[in-house]
């Protein structure tokens, strides 16, 4: 459960990504708005606030810390308007926060038979975390 309280962001110098669950702004004036890591003890670093990332609390199928934005390969069942019958699609999910979960999020673009074009915005329940890459 420890590991839910982690974060993750890029260094703001390098781009390195770094996680951390300590977490401070900046105390001078000209660094007020600016977003800190303690990466070791004593040892903060400067990180991108646009990068923060969440920790879910669980590993994926190669024992990596799951984080929220990163993405996932699913399938969602769609009935589209002017198709006969139901159909799955591929879609790949973005771990996101919402209605004090995490979900997965998905914008999906498809076309009927005549070409029409539908697009489809939805949430998707995180799976076990043996089936995320």
């Amino acid at each position: 459960m420890k590991d839910r309280y982690k974060y993750k962001a890029k260094i703001v110098n390098t781009g390195e990504w770094v996680e951390s669950i300590t977490i401070a702004k900046g105390t001078i004036k000209r660094k007020l708005n600016d977003l800190f890591f303690e990466v070791s003890e004593d040892k903060w670093v400067g990180v991108d606030k646009d990068t923060l990332c969440q920790c879910v609390g669980q590993k994926d199928k190669n024992n990596k810390l799951i984080f929220e934005h990163d993405q996932y390969k699913a399938q969602v069942l769609i009935e589209p308007i002017r198709w006969e019958g139901t159909y799955w699609i591929d879609v790949v999910c973005r771990i996101v926060w919402s209605e004090n979960r995490f979900v997965g999020h998905y914008n999906l673009e498809y076309k009927n038979k005549n070409g029409e074009i539908y697009k489809e915005t939805g949430f998707h329940k995180l799976p076990h975390s043996e089936a995320i890459e």
